[in-house]
Parts: C-alpha cells; structure tokens; sequence
C-alpha cells in the first residue's frame, strides 16, 4: 500500500470516528451515555495524534511518538489551529 493511500485511510478512519464522537455529546446523557462519548473522544484523540503524526511523517518529520511531539509541530505548520 503506498504511503498516500495509507494516510488516507487513516483520515476516513479518523473523519468517522469524528462522526461518531459528535453523535455521543448529549445535552442530559445518561451515565453509561457519558462513559460511551469518554471513549470515544479516547479513540478520535488517539486517531488524530497518530493520523497527523503519519501526516508528518510523509513532511520528513521524523521522532514524532506521543501527542506532545506531534502536535507542535502540526502547529507551528498551521496544520491544525490550537495545539
């Protein structure tokens, strides 16, 4: 698979489990409502470093393993607005 195609995979990945997210936020959820939007928001935030950090990756950024180390340079890249 060429590295193109695998990011973006990884984008659709992240953009449905963004769609997902955004159908969990309740305004009265329940509480196993709200322990499922928790876990859903982990899993977009783990998407989202791990999708930039390939994103990054294809830049030569290279050393990018934890979000910390991802995001600021998507930042200072203006790639994403608030790190």
């Amino acid at each position: 698979m060429a590295v193109n195609d695998y990011f973006e995979e990884k984008l659709a990945t992240f953009e449905q489990a963004l769609s997902t997210f955004k159908v969990a936020l309740l305004s009265q959820p329940s509480e196993l409502e709200r322990d499922g939007a928790i876990q859903r928001f982990e899993y977009c935030f783990d998407l989202s470093w791990k999708t930039l950090k390939r994103f990054l990756e294809k830049r030569g950024l290279m050393d990018l393993n934890s979000p910390r180390s991802v995001f600021a340079p998507a930042y200072a890249e203006n790639i994403i607005n608030d790190e």
